[in-house]
């Protein structure tokens, strides 16, 4: 067996052991930037031992299962299933041998182990202006790639696709991800603390509309990545977006496809 491969993202890690070195060094190369070096330690780690299977059929077309299981949970779709253990830490599985499926488990497992973090992946696009993160959360086609294009490069983008957002004690944060969208580019690998959260509106001119909390809730939950239906993995997502709308200001920002936006923001505290 190869020496393990550990990716860490958000303070969550996975070590992951195979024999199927070539493929570990595809998983590598697509999460470059993402890749813990030695010796540093991750708030949480969990450690995989992967079988690959090259005959398993591509599944993109079908939604991801997380089923309860006998000590803690399966993640299943026609191209992977894995059993993981969270008492032990531990995740044994077959996942089929291309990195699109290995790249929807990895999606899939962090939306329920980030839980324990604080944690959650939420669909939108979002970026840093200094130590400060915007994130600008919508379905497919909302402009989550337009933003990020449009803010790009003078402020750093975490993801265009998937950002991690976790409550710390002194508030909310953003995380970079290698979850990409239509950029096809790995997000930066660090965190800016959440300045304000915005539901993305296509228009003719740019202004902000700000939402009250049920609202916002309403707005947001849609836009979670989350497949488990087990009550305390819904009832821990939806704790977390209640305190999201409630510690934070969330927007509609109306938008034209040009970097306007960024004035309205200037103005957000």
């Amino acid at each position: 067996m190869s020496v393990p491969l550990e990716i860490e993202i958000a303070g969550l890690s996975l070590v992951i052991s195979s024999d199927d070195c070539s493929f570990l060094s595809q998983i590598a190369d697509r999460y470059e930037g993402f890749i813990k070096p030695p010796g540093s330690r991750a708030e949480l780690s969990y450690f995989f031992s992967m079988t690959t299977d090259e005959n398993l059929a591509a599944g993109s077309e079908t939604v991801p299962e997380v089923a309860k299981g006998k000590t803690g949970y399966r993640i299943l779709r026609r191209d992977f299933e894995i059993d993981v253990f969270p008492a032990s830490s531990e995740i044994t599985g077959i996942v089929a041998r291309n990195i699109y499926s290995f790249d929807s488990l990895l999606r899939v497992f962090f939306s329920v182990a980030l839980l324990e973090l604080d944690g959650l992946l939420l669909h939108s696009s979002s970026v840093l202006d200094g130590s400060k993160a915007f994130v600008f959360f919508g379905v497919s086609g909302s402009g989550k790639t337009t933003t990020a294009q449009l803010s790009s490069p003078t402020h750093p983008v975490l993801s265009d696709e998937l950002t991690i957002i976790r409550l710390h004690e002194d508030g909310h944060r953003a995380y970079g991800t290698p979850f990409w969208g239509e950029m096809q580019k790995n997000g930066i690998n660090t965190s800016g603390k959440i300045t304000a959260l915005f539901q993305l509106v296509k228009n003719t001119e740019a202004k902000l509309v700000p939402l009250r909390p049920m609202p916002a809730l309403q707005r947001i939950l849609p836009c979670v990545l989350f497949f488990a239906r087990q009550e305390n993995f819904v009832q821990r997502a939806v704790d977390i977006c209640c305190r999201l709308v409630q510690d934070l200001p969330v927007y509609e920002m109306h938008f034209l496809p040009d970097p306007s936006f960024w004035r309205l923001l200037a103005d957000v505290k």
